[in-house]
């Protein structure tokens, strides 16, 4: 497993779709401070705008590429047939894969943390250092996550070109998804009512306080994907609360559901892949 682990790490180091990633990321957060500056916003939105937006994106194509050209190539089927287990092929990718991704992630952070601590941007005016240390740990946790969904769908399809572009449309789905999803639970919600003289009319309930199945269904969703998470993060850069109006942000309970997300990932990958014909 240490030998394959080698392998697969120098390999990522001379990947050109890997560090074409990384750059990316710091060319946004290069982007995104000249936008800053120009007009003198507030980096916290732009912050984690750019997260959300961008990086899961980014890290599916990564993924689909690295994983795809060892399929085109026949690199998979020489591990396995050097003795290697295809748990321990899978296992190794992973490994790969996470740290390959959190970079990536952490890529655009950096930049943007680095200009308001050198006062290129304005500081950061709801963040503090350790808010944005708690930001940056629970978002990668939510990144590790789409790290895993991005490689179940690159192991189960053999083909390079159809596992990357799958791989890259179901990230612009979550993106999407996300999206709706947050549209539906903020939108405000009005009871009818019958009030003690006999006349009717409406009454205002904040978002969290309709207790309805489907809702909370919808709020189970928002809270365990991890696309949603990083919507949720994005919102809550602004303070919004249930009180304003708006949802309230669980993201004490993220990096748990990004873990269940990892394991259930992983655990389906494992269980196709090993059925999986590689001929």
């Amino acid at each position: 497993m240490i030998k394959l682990l080698k392998g697969d790490f120098v390999r990522l180091l001379k990947s050109k779709i890997f560090w074409l990633g990384v750059i990316f990321m710091l060319g946004v957060g290069v982007y995104s401070v000249i936008h800053i500056s120009t007009y003198s916003m507030d980096p916290d939105n732009t912050l984690t705008n750019g997260v959300t937006m961008y990086v899961g994106v980014v890290i599916a194509v990564f993924i689909g590429f690295f994983v795809g050209t060892d399929y085109a190539g026949g690199a998979i089927r020489r591990k396995l047939s050097m003795g290697y287990s295809r748990i321990s092929v899978y296992f190794s990718y992973l490994i790969i894969c996470f740290p390959a991704s959190a970079i990536m992630h952490a890529a655009f952070i950096a930049v943007m943390a680095a200009a308001a601590a050198l006062g290129i941007t304005n500081k950061f005016t709801i963040y503090s250092a350790e808010e944005l240390l708690s930001f940056t740990l629970v978002s990668t946790c939510s990144v590790l996550a789409l790290a895993a969904i991005s490689l179940l769908i690159s192991m189960l399809i053999s083909n390079r070109t159809v596992g990357a572009v799958t791989a890259i449309v179901i990230a612009l789905m979550f993106v999407f998804m996300a999206q709706a999803v947050q549209n539906s639970l903020s939108a405000e919600i009005y009871h009818k009512v019958e009030h003690p003289d006999g006349t009717g009319g409406y009454e205002f309930a904040y978002p969290d306080d309709n207790p309805s199945t489907k809702r909370k269904i919808l709020r189970f969703v928002h809270d365990w994907l991890p696309e949603n998470q990083l919507f949720q993060l994005a919102n809550g850069a602004q303070a919004m609360t249930s009180k304003d109006g708006y949802l309230p942000v669980n993201d004490e309970i993220f990096p748990l559901y990004s873990l269940s997300v990892i394991a259930v990932s992983t655990a389906a990958g494992i269980a196709v892949f090993r059925k999986k014909d590689l001929k």
